[in-house]
C-alpha cells in the first residue's frame, strides 16, 4: 500500500485513491476465505478513459497452503475480486462516512 495514493485525494473521482483502497479489500478478502489462501497481494492499474471500477490490470497474488491453485479456488478469488471491484462505485461514500480504513 501507498499512502500517497490515499492522502487528501478526492475521494469521489482520484483513481489512485480508490484502486488503493479497493485492492487492500480484495486482498484482505481473500485473505480471510477459510482454509486454502494463506496471504493474498492485489494491484489494480487504472486506464485513462475507462471506468474506475474496471481497471486495466487485476493482479492479483496469493499463496495458498497446499501450493495449488485448483477451479474451485480460483473461481472463488474471480467471484471475490469482481464483487470488490463493483463496490469501487459506492467505496467512496463509505470514506466520506469514515467506515473503511485509509491508513
Amino acid at each position: 500500500m501507498t499512502l500517497e495514493a490515499v492522502a487528501d485525494k478526492n475521494a469521489v473521482t482520484h483513481v489512485g485513491k480508490l484502486h488503493n483502497l479497493a485492492a487492500r479489500a480484495i486482498s484482505e478478502a481473500l485473505s480471510s476465505e477459510p482454509g486454502e489462501i494463506s496471504a493474498a497481494r492485489c494491484a489494480l492499474v487504472s486506464r485513462i478513459g475507462q471506468p474506475v471500477h474496471t481497471p486495466q490490470i487485476v493482479d492479483i497474488e496469493v499463496t495458498t497452503a497446499d501450493e495449488g491453485l485448483g477451479p474451485g479456488l480460483w473461481a472463488r478469488i474471480r467471484a471475490i475480486t469482481e464483487t470488490k471491484l463493483q463496490g469501487i462505485n459506492t467505496l467512496w461514500q463509505k470514506v466520506i462516512r469514515g467506515s473503511v480504513a485509509i491508513y
